[in-house]
């Protein structure tokens, strides 16, 4: 069983470039968060937990559709996990991953620029179109062995750079313009989302400032980099040249709600891509444990 629901896409080639443009002034303005060493520890559990209890999510932005779909699916694979979270699909990079994954994902959903694939059963996804940014994101329920949970692949809106109008005002978007988008995307995300439910959120969130990931900890979501060394920032997951050097800034998110613990992550090197792909591995807290959560 597969769902698919490849359409046009917002996001092409020229999506492409003014991200990386956007997220190289970011990072220009922002010269802390990025570019420092990476440390190789990832998390790792206390104790061992049975594989029903374990879940394994990645996120990976495959950079304006995929040029490379046979090294793109090799990145895919190469991150183990259960359930992937795509961003910057074109309708034919879909095509050419929906061709080469079927048997390694049984179930996928694309639509428009995103898309879940899942070892497990995928039911009811729906994409929504942001009502304020010019992407969107996919959410779906997924049946695992562990239990019913739902997730989300978001695409945040980035900065707008495409002219020189666009140019001038990157101060007032890094300023303002870009946080109200991103608290706007968040809150639509929220009210789309099923209350009560299991929930993990990923995918790119073109964060020139924290102002989704901020909202979204206030909601009570956890970082899943919260299972590493505690300089999640200090692991660019995008990369680009500044200036003739070497730079990078962390944009690729995963959180989860109080349903599950962060017991590790990983970064996976994304080349074709200039993002790498973030996998994490939650680990289930059981409901006769007394946690819930509400949105």
């Amino acid at each position: 069983m597969h769902d698919t629901l490849a359409n046009n896409s917002h996001i092409g080639r020229a999506s492409g470039i003014f991200l990386k443009w956007a997220s190289m002034l970011a990072a220009s303005l922002m010269a802390a968060s990025c570019c420092m060493d990476a440390p190789g520890a990832n998390g790792t559990s206390a104790s061992e937990p049975v594989p029903s209890d374990v879940i394994r999510i990645g996120t990976y932005n495959v950079f304006t559709g995929a040029h490379d779909a046979p090294k793109t699916a090799s990145v895919i694979r190469r991150m183990r996990a259960d359930v992937v979270l795509l961003q910057e699909l074109s309708p034919r990079g879909a095509l050419l991953l929906e061709e080469g994954l079927e048997n390694d994902f049984p179930y996928r959903s694309f639509s428009k620029g995103v898309a879940i694939l899942s070892r497990f059963p995928l039911r009811n996804p729906r994409y929504f179109q942001s009502e304020r940014g010019i992407n969107g994101f996919l959410v779906a329920d997924i049946e695992s062995p562990g239990g019913r949970f739902q997730v989300a692949s978001l695409h945040l809106d980035p900065l707008h750079l495409w002219t020189s109008r666009d140019k001038w005002t990157l101060p007032a978007q890094l300023a303002w313009g870009q946080p109200a988008v991103h608290r706007a995307e968040v809150k639509q995300l929220l009210d789309a989302a099923k209350q009560g439910v299991p929930t993990v959120l990923g995918g790119d969130f073109n964060s020139a400032r924290p102002t989704a990931i901020n909202l979204l900890r206030k909601k009570g979501f956890s970082d899943i980099h919260s299972a590493g060394d505690g300089r999640p920032d200090s692991r660019p997951t995008l990369h680009f040249k500044l200036f003739g050097f070497s730079a990078g800034k962390r944009i690729d998110h995963i959180l989860h709600d109080r349903s599950f613990q962060a017991v590790g992550y990983e970064i996976v090197p994304g080349r074709p891509s200039d993002h790498d792909a973030v996998v994490g591995t939650l680990f289930w807290i059981r409901a006769s444990h007394g946690e819930t959560h509400n949105h």
